[in-house]
C-alpha cells in the first residue's frame, strides 16, 4: 500500500477512536501532550511478522488506550518502538494484500507501572482480515442512512446505507469495541465485534437507535 494510503487509514483510525471515546463519555488525549504534566513513560516494542513468520518492515502500528493514541513505523527488524504510559494498550496493524484480502493483526496488553520490568514486547502476526456486517435502524425513520459505524482499534469506519446496512473490514481475531453514531438526534450505541479466527465473516443482529430525549 502506498505511504499516502497508510496515512489516510491512520487518520480514519484516529477518527474512529475519537468517536468511540465520545460515545463512552471520555476524550482521548495524546500520550505526549505538551500541556499535560510529564507522565512516566515506558519502552514498548511491537514486533510485526507476516504469515510465514518473517519480520515486516515499514508497517504502521497504532497504539491506543484511554491514555492516548500514537503511531510508529516498524524498522528493518519488523519492530515499532513506543514510549507509553502505564496502562492497557491495544496495538493494531494493517497492510494491503498483494492480490487478496488485507493482512491485519491486533493485540491487547498491559504496560506495567514502575517497579515492574521496564520494557514490554507485543508480537503481532499478520493474517487475513475478517469482515463484519449488520444494520443500524433509526427510530421513526424510513431512511436509515448516515450513521457512522466505527471499530476500535481497526483502521476503518463506514456509514450506513438507506436500509441501514453497513460493512466493516480490517478486523483481526479478538473481541473489539464498536460504536454506532448518528448526529444529531439519536442516542449512540456500543457493541462488541467477536472475531473467532482470521478470514471470518461476521453477521450481527440489527441495532435500533432511539431518539435523544427532548430537552
Amino acid at each position: 500500500m502506498p505511504r499516502s494510503s497508510h496515512l489516510v487509514a491512520l487518520t480514519r483510525s484516529a477518527a474512529a477512536i475519537a468517536a468511540l471515546a465520545v460515545a463512552g463519555g471520555c476524550t482521548p488525549k495524546s500520550a505526549t501532550s505538551p500541556t499535560a504534566p510529564g507522565p512516566t513513560l515506558y519502552a514498548v516494542n511491537v514486533h510485526v511478522a507476516d504469515a510465514g513468520g518473517a519480520p515486516v518492515e515499514h508497517a504502521f502500528v497504532s497504539a491506543s488506550s484511554e491514555q492516548g493514541l500514537d503511531f510508529k513505523e516498524t524498522d528493518i527488524t519488523g519492530t515499532a518502538h513506543f514510549s507509553l504510559e502505564a496502562g492497557t494498550w491495544v496495538m493494531y496493524v494493517s497492510r494491503a494484500g498483494s492480490s487478496g484480502p488485507a493482512q491485519v493483526a491486533g493485540g491487547t496488553g498491559t504496560v506495567p507501572a514502575q517497579g515492574h520490568p521496564d520494557s514490554v514486547l507485543y508480537r503481532l502476526q499478520l493474517a487475513d482480515e475478517s469482515i463484519a456486517t449488520g444494520k443500524v435502524l433509526l427510530t421513526g425513520r424510513t431512511d436509515h442512512s448516515g450513521t457512522t459505524v466505527a471499530g476500535f482499534p481497526v483502521a476503518s469506519s463506514t456509514e450506513t446505507l438507506a436500509d441501514g446496512s453497513w460493512r466493516l473490514s480490517g478486523l483481526p481475531p479478538g473481541d473489539w469495541q464498536a460504536s454506532a453514531l448518528h448526529f444529531p438526534g439519536f442516542q449512540p450505541a456500543q457493541f462488541v465485534l467477536h472475531v473467532a479466527a482470521p478470514g471470518d465473516s461476521i453477521g450481527l443482529s440489527p441495532i435500533t437507535l432511539p431518539p435523544l430525549p427532548t430537552p
